[in-house]
């Protein structure tokens, strides 16, 4: 009897620390889960309020003035690289920056992020069109995200 209420104990013991384990695994990467704002609450304008990434692919609104940025996964190791395609009447293009991801020592083929950063400069609807592809090549972009832009005052 004894001998089965400690293998009971134990039981629970483990259960309680995997259970523990997988909760602290899940508050982790939550803490770290990008924070996207579409349509900021506040009224102070902040560039941080105005970083989208390819989960936000879709429609976005921004105000008319406002610098925005679209920062999408990449890994120029490969020869791909995001082009974009954008009306100039509504959405000035500033540039784009290429920013390696952290690697270990003597990794080689590390991805990174390419990000965009655009301005807002007329009242309307447009659309941002970006393409995965390797410039040299004459084939269906390895993906395509649209991002439909709202542009008010």
């Amino acid at each position: 009897m004894v001998n089965k209420l400690w293998e009971n104990r134990l039981f629970m013991i483990f259960s309680v620390i995997i259970v523990l384990t997988l909760v602290t695994f899940v508050v982790v990467d939550l803490w770290d889960w990008p924070q996207v704002t579409k349509t900021p609450a506040s009224t102070s304008i902040n560039n941080e309020d105005y970083i989208y990434t390819e989960a936000d692919s879709g429609s976005i609104q921004i105000p008319k003035g406002q610098e925005f940025v679209i920062s999408l996964e990449s890994n120029q190791t490969t020869g791909f690289q995001w082009a974009v395609q954008l009306d100039s009447n509504f959405i000035e293009f500033k540039g784009k920056q290429y920013i390696t991801d952290e690697a270990g020592e003597g990794m080689v083929g590390v991805g990174g992020h390419e990000k965009f950063t655009f301005i807002a400069s007329q009242v309307g609807k447009t659309e941002i069109i970006l393409t995965y592809v390797r410039p040299w090549e004459s084939v269906q972009p390895a993906k395509t995200l649209t991002y439909n832009i709202t542009i008010t005052e």
